[in-house]
């Protein structure tokens, strides 16, 4: 029981961090369009797109991360 919830531990914090860091990279890039036209464009579909690729990444870390576990714990188990 303790395994499973480190597990969604993992997933929230993998999805959370992977969206933080596409809204701030969606950030910079706004600020970048600022400073070179001076109009600050950060529009709510990048908002929308950074919320459902993150959560696709943090899927897909958390998915990896417990393939490679179970797998070493397989192979652990079947070289002794």
């Amino acid at each position: 029981m303790k395994t499973i919830l480190n597990y969604f531990g993992l997933l929230l914090y993998s999805c959370i961090s992977s969206m933080l860091m596409l809204l701030f990279l969606g950030g910079c890039v706004a600020v970048f369009y600022h400073l070179k036209d001076g109009v600050f464009y950060f529009p709510l579909s990048q908002v929308k797109r950074a919320i459902f690729f993150g959560g696709v990444a943090g899927t897909a870390i958390t998915i990896a991360t417990i393939f490679f576990n179970v797998n070493d714990k397989f192979n652990k188990n079947k070289k002794q």
